[in-house]
């Protein structure tokens, strides 16, 4: 964005600006997701009796997993492929 109106002082850049708040947004909200993913780890690694350790998996540690993965497959579909940070499943599976 910058750099088109350094070219052009006077240009419009809607779209640019929509897609950088939506960027913005999202990665914020990845950031506290993640965090709060971080923490639900940390109490499943707390407890130790198997069962126990199985439903706290399902009903905290699972949720958090699938609240973050959408944020970031929103993400993605809004972020060329060049800049992830990560190869995708094509490249894994056939550029060996």
């Amino acid at each position: 964005i910058g750099l088109k109106r350094e070219a052009f002082r006077d240009i419009a850049c809607a779209h640019d600006v929509s897609l950088l708040k939506k960027l913005s947004a999202l990665s914020d909200s990845i950031a506290e997701r993640l965090e709060s993913l971080e923490q639900a780890i940390e109490e499943v690694e707390s407890v130790t009796d198997t069962p126990a350790r199985s439903r706290t998996i399902l009903e905290k540690l699972i949720p958090k997993m699938n609240g973050l993965r959408c944020l970031c497959d929103t993400a993605e579909t809004l972020t060329a492929e060049e800049f992830w940070p990560f190869p995708t499943y094509d490249r894994l599976l056939f550029s060996l």
